[in-house]
């Protein structure tokens, strides 16, 4: 957990979709992220999403949200990013 605090510092809030998040094994003692830190989870898994300690969990049928959720979010104004060889 304390890798995980570490790499998810920086972050208010982080946002998972389609994946099992945040499974700990071996369990280890502690908070998943800092203080302040909101997890959300979407998932067509209704098992997943009741067990996740996630603050927020949404069952959806994902390329449905994905979809409405880069519509919500709009065109990105940057420039592109230059091919990789």
């Amino acid at each position: 957990r304390g890798r995980l605090r570490e790499a998810l510092g920086a972050y208010d809030a982080v946002l998972s979709v389609g994946a099992p998040v945040f499974r700990q094994y071996p369990y280890e003692e502690g908070p998943l992220v800092r203080t302040g830190t909101r997890l959300a989870l979407v998932t067509d898994d209704p098992d997943e999403a009741y067990r996740a300690p996630a603050g927020l969990a949404v069952v959806a049928r994902l390329p449905t949200f994905c979809a409405a959720l880069a519509e919500a979010a709009g065109a990105d104004e940057r420039p592109s990013a230059p091919a990789r060889a």
